[in-house]
């Protein structure tokens, strides 16, 4: 098959096996675990270093929409606790923020979590 406007052509994709299924999953849960595992580590210093620059909690959780359905992603804080009172009590950055919803020299971000977000950590 293939469309007039492109020059590509379309095939269709083989079927999987139920074992190679399986086998996939098995693999996909072993390397995340493998991977959990070696990173844990970096995962301990980042949360304390998060604690000790502003507290609990350190992990955010933010609800994302996926293919199918909604999920709660989790990633470390980088922003301080009372980020949302931040925004709400300057107009100025909340009429910056409502514009692209982005900052520049974004005053609730803390120094980890600009270190974080950096080196993509967080």
């Amino acid at each position: 098959m293939s469309c007039f406007w492109a020059k590509t052509e379309i095939v269709p994709q083989a079927r999987t096996s139920r074992l190679q299924l399986f086998l996939k999953r098995w693999v996909d849960l072993l390397g995340a675990a493998v991977l959990i595992l070696l990173l844990s580590p970096v995962f301990v210093v980042v949360g304390l270093l998060v604690m000790f620059e502003d507290g609990l909690p350190i992990i955010y959780r933010r609800r994302v929409i996926g293919i199918t359905s909604q999920f709660d992603a989790f990633k470390f804080r980088s922003m301080r606790r009372d980020a949302d009172s931040i925004l709400a009590s300057n107009p100025v950055l909340k009429a910056e923020f409502e514009h692209n919803f982005k900052l520049k020299n974004d005053p609730r971000v803390t120094r980890v979590g600009a270190f974080l977000r950096k080196a993509s950590l967080d």
